[in-house]
């Protein structure tokens, strides 16, 4: 991805904070863009030129003299405009490139949440249908399995994947989900990884492997989990990210060159953690704000993260509930079977219970 220039970017920042600079920089920026404007300059600049140089002297004096550059300094005045002026058009149209990848990200933010949106409401339609098929019968676990949490954050993984894929057009980066977990002996919290996508789909070493909250705390995603703080974590440079000791203290990846961080709240705490790893300089920016303008548009995604954990925990709180209403009803079956059969034979063996008057 083309990255703008330094001085580009701390002119739009100038810009922000001063509306009415902000107006004429924007004019200007508008005006250079122009190609009826720039095929207008190009020619003005050529004429310019080649008037200058038609009435310089060439031939009274030789190169090596100072006579030679007396009449000239107009060519040089000249020269340095054109040089500038075609400096400014390149950063404009690097900036431009820039924004075109932005948007072509945006784009793909937006088409491939409306498919994973989609895809949600079928399978949620499916399962509704499914239960009122069954209207006579308590629904089961089985009912609700072709939905779960992990299987949506499969899709977000994927999917931010691909985006980052056609906009920035490189294929060097991962993007992955720890999720928390409780151990129902110990009632430990931990973490691990349950979903990701990549370019050679091949699990990554950390997958499934278990982080506990109390004790690994020399790793990165362990210390957000624990700080609660919804805000994006980024990390812009190989420096930071061995600093922050990302993969612990005893093992680091020197490929990894940038690392963002998203948090996924619920109840008041952090449940997910969305991650984006990046083995290649600067894809995503120079900057932290550059970084984190980039993958704002991803923050629908968690958006739909959360909203999918809720909605798991609502299916696990009626799953709970119709397994105690079936055995409930299985109970009673059975104590009316019981009494059935208790009822056919009463008195058969003691009809002595009830005398005949």
């Amino acid at each position: 991805m083309k990255k703008p220039s330094k001085v580009i970017l701390q002119l739009k920042k100038l810009s922000d904070n001063y509306k009415k600079l902000g107006s004429i920089l924007y004019c200007f920026y508008r005006l250079l863009k122009s190609s009826y404007f720039r095929t207008f300059v190009n020619f003005l600049f050529t004429f310019v030129f080649a008037f200058q140089m038609q009435l310089t002297d060439f031939k009274t004096y030789n190169i090596y003299e100072k006579e030679f550059y007396r009449d000239k300094l107009h060519i040089l005045v000249t020269f340095v405009f054109i040089i500038m002026y075609n400096w400014i058009t390149l950063t404009i149209d690097n900036y431009q490139k820039y924004k075109e990848s932005r948007v072509k990200c945006l784009k793909e933010v937006i088409n491939r949440e409306a498919v994973i949106n989609q895809t949600i409401s079928r399978k949620l339609n499916d399962i509704t249908r499914s239960i009122c098929v069954k209207a006579v019968l308590i629904p089961s676990k089985a009912d609700f399995s072709t939905l779960s949490y992990q299987d949506i954050a499969s899709l977000v993984c994927h999917n931010i994947y691909d985006a980052i894929k056609i906009s920035t057009e490189k294929d060097t980066h991962q993007v992955s989900l720890m999720h928390r977990f409780k151990e129902k002996k110990t009632g430990r919290e931990y973490i691990k990884m349950i979903s990701y996508g990549n370019s050679n789909q091949i699990s990554p070493s950390i997958f499934d492997k278990h982080f506990y909250l109390d004790s690994d705390l020399s790793y990165y995603h362990v210390k957000i989990f624990n700080e609660q703080q919804n805000d994006i974590y980024i990390l812009k440079n190989a420096g930071e990210i061995k600093k922050e000791f990302v993969y612990g203290k005893k093992y680091t990846k020197k490929n990894i060159e940038q690392y963002i961080a998203i948090p996924v709240s619920a109840k008041m705490r952090i449940v997910s953690l969305l991650q984006i790893e990046i083995s290649e300089k600067q894809l995503l920016g120079r900057t932290s704000e550059e970084i984190r303008e980039f993958v704002k548009p991803f923050m629908a995604y968690v958006h739909i993260l959360m909203v999918n954990y809720y909605r798991e925990e609502l299916f696990n709180v009626l799953i709970k509930k119709f397994d105690i209403l079936k055995k409930s009803k299985e109970k009673r079956k059975s104590y009316l079977e019981r009494m059935s059969k208790y009822e056919q034979h009463y008195g058969e063996n003691n009809s002595y219970i009830a005398p005949r008057d």
